[in-house]
């Protein structure tokens, strides 16, 4: 089971090149193919994870996911920390679509009410009406499927005696491609000061 972006349409994902003066795909497809996986530096200098791909269409996809929502679902590595701030801001400050049931409840109680009804009266029937609805995100809906728990409790450990770095390791050239790896150092600093 596979994904395929087999397809770009004006107002999704064909968007103008400023500098081309033409439409392209703002998911860059087709993608080259690629034998072996790599990271690499993109125009803004953040590295980017290119998986290995023998299809120019192929969707980022990781298979456990996309077996078990069976549904429309891309997924790409992140490796760089402000490529994760940048994605965590949006998802976070992304609201979720207003609830049309919600919105017709409302409706259908001011068709109802009286002009004679105190304000209170219309909130306690939206209350109660509202008890009997709810509306589940996507997210809630895999999650109460698979008995996952909606929330957790995180504790969180002092790192300051740990050192991270990443090194950049000579780029080699293979296949015409210019490759570059990178080492990831985790170690302790046990100095006090």
């Amino acid at each position: 089971m596979v994904q395929r972006h087999t397809r770009c349409i004006a107002g999704y994902c064909l968007v103008i090149d400023k500098r081309a003066k033409k439409q392209t795909c703002r998911f860059h497809y087709p993608k080259n193919v690629r034998d072996v996986s790599a990271l690499k530096r993109d125009e803004q200098g953040t590295w980017q994870f290119l998986s290995g791909r023998n299809d120019p269409l192929l969707n980022g996809h990781n298979r456990v996911q996309l077996q078990t929502w069976r549904a429309n679902c891309d997924w790409s590595a992140i490796v760089d920390v402000k490529a994760l701030l940048r994605y965590v801001t949006k998802y976070a400050s992304k609201s979720e679509k207003r609830s049309q049931t919600f919105g017709q409840m409302f409706q259908n109680l001011l068709l109802q009410a009286n002009d004679d009804d105190l304000p209170r009266q219309a909130v306690q029937r939206l209350l109660i009406t509202s008890v009997n609805e709810q509306d589940y995100s996507a997210q809630e809906v895999c999650h109460l499927l698979h008995s996952l728990p909606l929330s957790s409790e995180v504790e969180c450990g002092d790192t300051a005696g740990s050192e991270f770095s990443l090194n950049e390791l000579p780029a080699v050239v293979k296949d015409g491609t210019e490759i570059t790896y990178l080492k990831l150092s985790v170690g302790t600093n046990n100095s006090k000061e």
